[in-house]
């Protein structure tokens, strides 16, 4: 899986999320910087895109809302 800088990531090993800052292709290391101040090294191989789900629906919702009970 390719990276791109300056995208929303996380590091499976640790669960931090961080965005990408610097990718090396000849030994498949990402540089990541979490928001915390850290930055660090991580193979590839751990580094997953973030997913963020924005507006959520409640759980068995049909699409409609019954305001009267």
């Amino acid at each position: 899986m390719s990276h791109n800088i300056g995208e929303n990531v996380v590091n499976a090993e640790n669960m931090k999320t961080g965005n990408v800052v610097e990718i090396r292709e000849s030994d498949g290391m990402v540089h990541i910087a979490y928001s915390d101040g850290m930055t660090e090294w991580v193979n590839r191989d751990q580094v997953k895109k973030l997913l963020i789900e924005t507006d959520p629906s409640p759980p068995n919702y049909d699409g409609y809302q019954n305001l009267n009970g």
